[in-house]
C-alpha cells in the first residue's frame, strides 16, 4: 500500500508513525509531498518526496499536478495534513478514484462546515451544541469580545477586545464577533472510519500553545465530552480524523471553538496514549480487522519536542 501525505511541512512526528507501522511489518510505501524540498519533513528518511504547485489560487493546476504523480507512482491512499487541499481533494475525489486511490477527505459541504465558522454556528445550533453567542450588530454587544476571520486557521488574526472604544470604526465584513467565554480550552480528536461510523475519541487539556497549535498538554477521560463526540460524529459524518477545539467554563458548560476535518497539531497527544488512529485507518482499507480503542486511556501530561535535520 503506497501512501501520499500532502503538504506535510514540519509535522515529521506523522512520519514517525508510519515508520513505526513498518517496523511492525505493515507492508506499506510513503510519499510526502509539499511546495518545496525548504521544509522539515524533506530531511526525514523518506525518499520518496514529491514537489508540487502550491494549492491557494493555483487549484486546478494543483490537482492537475497531483493526479499525474498519483498515477505514476501508483499511490492507493492520500492523507491531507493542511487545510489548503481539503476541498480542493475533496471535490476531486472521483477523478482519483478512477485509478483505485482513494482520499482521507470528507464530503465538501462537511469541509465547508469545518471552514466556515457561520456554517459552524449553524450546524452547532441544529444539533443542540454550544459554541460562543455570536453578536450581529455593535449597539448588542457585550464585552469583552473575541473577533475572528469567518475562514481562518492556525489562530491567526484574532483579536480580543474589552472595550466598545477598541472596536475598529467599521466592523470587518470578514470577521465574526462572538461572545468572550472565560474557562479552559481542551483539544478534541474525534475519530470517524471511512464510512462516517464513530470509532473513538481523546480528549486533551491544553497547557500550552505555540503558533497555533498544542505545545503541552493533559489527556484526560471524560464520558461527558465522549457523548458529546458521538453525538457530533453521528450527525457531521465526516470520514478519518476531526480535530476540535473546545472550552469549559467555571459553570461546566462545554462551548465548541472550533472544526478542523483532519488530523491537527493535536493529534500527537492522542497517539502518545495508544489511540492509532492513522493504523485504525489503514487496517480499514487494508480490509484487516480492527480491535476497538479502550474506553478509557492514560491520563498523563505530554510536551512536543524539536528535531533538528541536517541538508543531504
Amino acid at each position: 500500500m503506497r501512501i501520499l501525505l500532502t503538504n506535510v511541512g514540519r509535522r515529521t512526528y506523522f512520519i514517525d508513525y508510519l515508520n513505526d507501522l513498518i517496523k511492525n511489518n505493515k507492508d506499506i510505501e510513503i510519499y510526502i509531498s509539499d511546495r518545496t524540498k525548504k521544509v522539515a519533513s524533506y530531511h526525514t528518511n523518506i525518499s520518496k518526496f514529491i514537489v508540487l504547485p502550491k494549492v491557494i489560487g493555483n487549484t486546478k493546476n494543483y490537482i492537475n499536478s497531483l493526479l499525474k504523480k498519483c498515477y505514476e507512482n501508483k499511490i492507493d491512499l492520500i492523507v491531507p495534513l493542511s487545510d489548503l487541499d481539503l476541498l480542493p481533494l475533496s471535490l476531486n475525489k472521483l477523478k482519483f478514484k478512477k485509478f483505485n486511490c482513494d482520499i482521507l477527505v470528507s464530503k465538501p459541504k462537511i469541509i465547508k462546515i469545518c471552514e466556515n465558522k457561520l456554517e459552524l454556528n449553524n450546524f452547532l445550533k441544529k444539533i443542540n451544541i454550544k459554541s460562543p453567542y455570536q453578536f450581529e450588530n455593535i449597539k448588542d454587544m457585550i464585552f469583552p469580545l473575541i473577533s475572528k476571520p469567518l475562514t481562518g486557521s492556525g489562530s491567526k488574526n484574532i483579536f480580543l477586545y474589552k472595550k466598545k472604544n477598541e472596536l475598529p470604526s467599521k466592523l470587518e465584513k470578514n470577521f465574526i464577533y462572538q461572545r468572550f467565554i472565560k474557562g479552559q480550552e481542551y483539544g478534541l480528536d474525534i475519530l470517524n472510519d471511512f464510512n462516517g461510523r464513530f470509532v473513538s475519541y481523546c480528549l486533551k487539556k491544553k497547557i500550552e500553545m505555540r503558533s497555533g497549535e498544542t505545545d503541552k498538554a493533559i489527556t484526560v477521560n471524560s464520558k461527558r465530552v465522549y457523548n458529546l463526540s458521538k453525538k457530533i460524529s453521528q450527525n457531521l459524518r465526516h470520514i478519518g480524523n476531526l480535530d476540535c477545539d473546545l472550552i469549559i467554563d467555571k459553570n461546566n458548560n462545554i462551548f465548541i471553538l472550533d472544526f478542523n476535518c483532519r488530523f491537527g497539531g493535536g493529534y500527537p497527544f492522542t497517539h502518545s496514549v495508544g489511540h492509532n488512529f492513522i493504523e485504525y485507518l489503514i487496517n480499514q482499507k487494508l480490509g484487516l480487522k480492527n480491535s476497538k480503542f479502550p474506553l478509557k486511556y492514560k491520563e498523563k501530561f505530554i510536551a512536543k519536542g524539536i528535531k533538528i535535520f541536517n541538508d543531504h
